[in-house]
């Protein structure tokens, strides 16, 4: 192995940062500039009509664990059918992608299959296409 390289003075995060200003101030910078010396990000265009979230739904101590990943949602709407003949009922909107359904069983059935799906939620409107249905099986403990 070679030698270690010289280490770098305290405040190199200071001392870049002070650098982007600088350049920023110039008057002959543009935003094409900055995306060439990479020091603005690229825009990202989201396709709101597209999203599609994906749950992932795995027992927690015997209950129903659904996870989300939020993508560029402020939350999602989730649905659950418990196999009761009501179908789908919403939930809740979710604000952590992150839930444990506490229903319990009704005291005469030892088991059934639950379905969850969902929907992105944006500015308080839902938005692109409903997930695929999981589904988990639950049990009395």
């Amino acid at each position: 192995m070679g030698a270690a390289p010289t280490a770098v003075t305290e405040g190199a995060f200071d001392r870049v940062s002070k650098l982007v200003a600088r350049i920023k101030a110039s008057v002959s910078y543009t935003d094409s500039m900055g995306q060439d010396f990479g020091i603005i990000a690229p825009e990202t265009v989201v396709d709101s009509t597209i999203l599609q979230p994906v749950l992932k739904v795995k027992l927690d101590a015997g209950r129903p664990h659904i996870k989300c990943a939020k993508s560029f949602a402020d939350a999602i709407d989730l649905y659950v059918d418990r196999n009761d003949g009501n179908g789908f009922v919403l939930i809740g909107k979710l604000l952590r992608m992150d839930f444990i359904d506490t229903v319990n069983l009704p005291t005469t059935t030892p088991f059934a299959e639950w379905e969850y799906k969902a929907m992105y939620d944006i500015g308080n409107n839902n938005v692109g296409l409903m997930s695929a249905v999981e589904s988990v099986i639950v049990k009395k403990l």
